[in-house]
């Protein structure tokens, strides 16, 4: 099965009072640790290439600097779901797209293919990573969901087409640490 990761980084980082991608942790901004994850699984025939989808010139050069296909958002102020657009548009033969978000920098790629292999046993058209009954990214549709994922409008983002279709949606337990995003600065420190 080809499986397309899409990184969704096009947001404000408006409570972390600057764009958190590009934040430094450990000499590397944020994002560099998702998308040095994926890069292993690339490499290694589990994924695709990776996509990226943002607004910010940075970024766009550190995919492009790490191989991966950069996808310039021109309408980030319309929400999440012209991120996923762009990166469900440019894809035609995959037949999963998985999205990340850009702000978990401790998620691992033995983690990322874990759950990918779990998916794919389950025989189910949707994935999502769940701690503790909270439902995170990494998420996974099928391409049989790729109308309703062009149809998104807002910033809502595909967990609302998850929530609607919960009998064909594959649930994978990960430890908190997999699946911390990073709001604040404070959300950092803990």
């Amino acid at each position: 099965m080809k499986i397309r990761p899409i990184i969704l980084a096009s947001g404000y980082s408006k409570r972390f009072g600057e764009n958190k991608l590009l934040y430094t942790i450990n000499k590397k901004p944020m994002i560099f640790y998702i998308m040095h994850e994926l890069s292993n699984l690339a490499r290694a025939n589990i994924v695709q290439t990776p996509y990226v989808v943002t607004q910010y010139e940075e970024i766009s050069n550190l995919a492009k600097e790490m191989n991966f296909h950069a996808l310039w958002n021109e309408s980030a102020e319309k929400g999440i779901c012209e991120s996923i657009k762009l990166g469900v548009l440019e894809d035609n033969d995959s037949d999963a797209y998985m999205f990340f978000t850009g702000d978990q920098p401790y998620i691992k790629a033995e983690v990322i293919s874990s759950f990918i292999s779990a998916y794919l046993m389950s025989k189910k058209e949707l994935g999502c990573v769940i701690y503790n009954l909270t439902w995170y990214s990494p998420t996974i549709f099928s391409k049989k969901y790729r109308n309703e994922l062009l149809s998104l409008k807002g910033d809502i983002g595909g967990k609302r087409i998850l929530k609607s279709s919960p009998d064909d949606v594959f649930l994978f337990n990960v430890d908190f640490k997999s699946v911390k995003d990073i709001d604040t600065k404070t959300d950092l420190e803990s």
